[in-house]
């Protein structure tokens, strides 16, 4: 199809060259033809519906090859074809680096994903994108020169507009860094300093005029009361979790030839020595040959925890019921302090939910406290 397409092209172009070049030495060729001008309209004519018929086959082709898992172009940017229903793909972005450590993406997947159709993707892939940039004269027309020193004025600007001229600004005096476009640019990084100074001012006001919202109180607003609120904390942590020892159990998830298993099994041995905890090493294979915790052999729990890496802590909390709930506190190794301080979080949620006491402002794991484990371990 395409063959026939170029060559139909080159005979319509050959044509048109013998009556130009036939014109160039006929003495009448001095005079319009009209049939020249029908033969030039007709063969623009041509080349325009060919080069239409050429971008609906390069369409389609686009289209019949779509792919979940593809990676596409569409305005200038990156996406993964992640559904594709009928003569919808479903697109979200695209980074070649890992996707938790994207500041682009970040933890929130699914955040800039678009349903688009198929056609338009298609048109986009193949039209010039032709990006419009203003020019340097066209961004210092939309600064009000005469007033933008003026600190009154630019104190009444509405948030946008203030951020609209502080942007073009702060681009403008770093191309071209003269005294005005300086000054203009300090004028307004002067202003939003000041604004940034009354807002702290406010907050502080406010805070102490209403101490529930005073997240310091917690942690300590420098070392002195940093230190003195950690020890007081510590100590709370440690009288906690002993008071409900009787009821709180840790499962160390690992796999025999796991090379870092070992070090997470000596943070839980020194945890279990400091709170008097219940610890059980649940392995998926065999157990260490050095264990020095009571180990088990259970292939099936970390299916049932749906565990991907090893090793992973589990805490268990016996219910009032007499059934257990389960929540994970630790995926990897884990130091013995983050470790209590998320057995103390957890087990005070649970305690509170168990005995009806649910606090909408914690969230809660569910879906760990419902698995059925009514057996016994392996």
């Amino acid at each position: 199809m395409r063959l026939a397409n170029r060559i139909f092209v080159s005979l319509i172009l050959l044509f048109s060259s013998v009556n130009l070049y036939a014109g160039r030495f006929n003495p009448a060729s001095n005079f319009v033809n009209d049939d020249n001008i029908v033969n030039n309209n007709q063969l623009q004519k041509s080349i325009s519906l060919l080069n239409q018929n050429i971008e609906h086959e390069k369409e389609k082709s686009f289209i019949s090859n779509i792919k979940i898992g593809n990676v596409v172009q569409y305005q200038n940017r990156k996406y993964k074809i992640d559904k594709n229903k009928n003569n919808l793909i479903y697109l979200c972005p695209y980074y070649t680096n890992n996707f938790y450590s994207s500041h682009n993406w970040g933890w929130f997947y699914g955040k800039d994903c678009l349903w688009i159709d198929k056609v338009k993707l298609a048109k986009n892939k193949y039209e010039k994108q032709i990006e419009k940039f203003a020019s340097e004269k066209d961004l210092e027309k939309q600064i009000p020169w005469l007033k933008i020193n003026n600190k009154q004025w630019l104190a009444t600007r509405s948030i946008p507009e203030f951020q609209h001229y502080f942007k073009i600004l702060k681009n403008i005096a770093v191309i071209k860094p003269t005294p005005r476009n300086m000054q203009a640019y300090m004028s307004m990084q002067d202003m939003a300093r000041r604004k940034s100074v009354v807002f702290a001012h406010s907050m502080v006001n406010f805070v102490l005029d209403h101490p529930e919202y005073n997240m310091q109180k917690n942690f300590g607003s420098n070392g002195w009361s940093y230190r003195t609120l950690k020890s007081y904390h510590s100590k709370v942590k440690k009288k906690y979790l002993s008071d409900n020892s009787g009821r709180v159990g840790i499962y160390l998830l690992i796999k025999g030839n796991c090379p870092y298993c070992n070090q997470q099994e000596k943070v839980l041995n020194w945890l279990s020595a400091d709170y008097n905890l219940t610890t059980v090493l649940v392995t998926k294979d065999y157990c260490p040959a050095n264990s020095k915790m009571t180990c088990v052999v259970d292939s099936e729990l970390s299916k049932l925890f749906h565990i991907k890496y090893f090793p992973t802590t589990v805490m268990v909390y016996k219910r009032s019921n007499g059934k257990p709930a389960f929540q994970p506190v630790g995926s990897g190794l884990i130091n013995e302090e983050q470790l209590s301080n998320r057995l103390y979080y957890y087990t005070k949620i649970i305690k509170a939910v168990d005995n009806g006491n649910n606090n909408p402002y914690v969230p809660v794991q569910t879906v760990t406290q419902n698995i059925n484990i009514n057996r016994s371990l392996r």
